[in-house]
């Protein structure tokens, strides 16, 4: 389930993001998926989208990740560094997450890290999380809850 807010540059708290034109950051946002135990142990060949595409002309920054992980129904093997990437890019926004080090209850956050000299364009490119590997075992009633808070700008003033 995603769920999302909206706080804009300008406006009431709640309007729709401008369509054009306007302020160069459109607004911030926060988005919150819960991934299954099926998504968690195929999130190495099947990246689970966390932020939709954000249109002709924009793109998302990502500024903060928090992940709360419920495994104590049974633990994982394998733990895999878990990813977040634009969608379709090969470049980590955040990386080195090894969210399955163990079965007890965490909670991580995370800022992203991008190298000095990035020239990947990210115009109208979604949010996706992966794993570097497939997880084995866990359990139907496991979960990862992943919030994202993000801004999103547009080509210009």
């Amino acid at each position: 389930m995603a769920q999302s807010i909206f706080i804009p540059s300008s406006g009431s708290p709640g309007s729709l993001p401008p369509s054009g034109g306007g302020a160069a950051i459109v607004g911030v946002f926060a988005n919150e998926i819960i991934l299954t135990d099926a998504q968690i142990l195929s999130a190495n060949t099947v990246p689970i989208a966390l932020v939709p595409s954000p249109g002709v002309g924009k793109a998302i920054n990502v500024v903060a990740v928090l992940t709360i992980k419920e495994s104590t129904a049974g633990a994982y093997v394998g733990n895999p560094t878990f990813r977040i990437r634009h969608i379709g890019l090969a470049t980590d926004l955040v990386t080195g997450m090894n969210l399955f080090v163990s079965s007890a209850n965490k909670r991580w956050q995370t800022a992203p890290g991008i190298a000095a000299g990035n020239t990947t364009d990210v115009t109208n490119k979604g949010i996706e999380i992966s794993a570097s590997a497939d997880n084995t075992g866990g359990n139907a009633a496991n979960y990862l809850v992943v919030q994202v808070i993000y801004c999103v700008s547009n080509d210009g003033p």
